[in-house]
């Protein structure tokens, strides 16, 4: 069922398709026409609007502040592990006079 998620092929989304459109007219129009202008004006429009569709990349600032917190939980956690007072330790603490 995985492998079949990564071989399928994904359905394009309605931009894409508008864009592969515009392509394909543009193959079959001059270069020099004012048609091929106005398409290639078009097309300029539709993937800038593709790339206002992508979801913004992590800021390097979050990824330092993430590793920075799992950087320190792993810290205390293997100190913690290191050096725990045990139950017999207890014993060896001398409690000050009253």
């Amino acid at each position: 069922m995985i492998f079949r998620k990564l071989f399928e092929e994904r359905q394009k989304k309605p931009l894409e398709v508008q864009i592969d459109a515009v392509y394909r007219k543009m193959e079959v129009t001059e270069v020099d026409s004012p048609e091929f202008d106005t398409l290639l004006k078009g097309l300029e429009r539709l993937i800038a609007l593709k790339e206002k569709e992508r979801p913004k990349r992590v800021s390097r600032d979050t990824v330092w502040q993430v590793l920075g917190s799992i950087g320190g939980i792993l810290v205390i956690v293997i100190y913690e592990n290191r050096h725990v007072i045990t139950t017999r330790g207890f014993n060896w603490i001398r409690l000050p006079n009253k």
